[in-house]
């Protein structure tokens, strides 16, 4: 969910007394998430390049490659964060699969008040 989200919610949701004190999941619901596979493909549908499929330990290593090939990547400064092993073996980023979808009915009721309720559906890509 971006930030630009995120934010209006939170504030929209302490303006009110009735929301104070309780949890809240600004995520989205279970039907309504994408996977990464899904947003790529969405992302290639909408730019019109080209993207394959990688196995993250092969999508590190061709950036890696790329990197010496003296390309000038935008990732560059992230390099440590995504190669770091943090569990079992594996990346923040390979932790994520699998993890645990959140309810978020107490968030979309307390939003559903707000005049500037938006769904916590996935904004659609504007393209130029």
């Amino acid at each position: 969910v971006a930030v630009d989200y995120v934010a209006p919610a939170m504030r929209m949701m302490a303006m009110s007394n009735e929301n104070l004190g309780k949890a809240y999941h600004l995520t989205p619901g279970v039907q309504e998430d994408i996977s990464v596979n899904e947003y790529f493909r969405i992302a290639q549908q909408h730019t019109g390049i080209a993207l394959s499929a990688l196995a993250y330990g092969d999508w590190v290593h061709a950036l890696l490659q790329a990197d010496k090939s003296g390309v000038e990547l935008g990732l560059k400064p992230l390099f440590p964060m995504l190669m770091e092993k943090v569990k079992n073996n594996r990346t923040r980023w390979e932790l994520f699969e699998g993890m645990a979808m959140f309810n978020n009915d107490r968030t979309v009721a307390a939003l559903k008040t707000s005049e500037h309720f938006q769904s916590l559906r996935p904004a659609p890509i504007k393209t130029k």
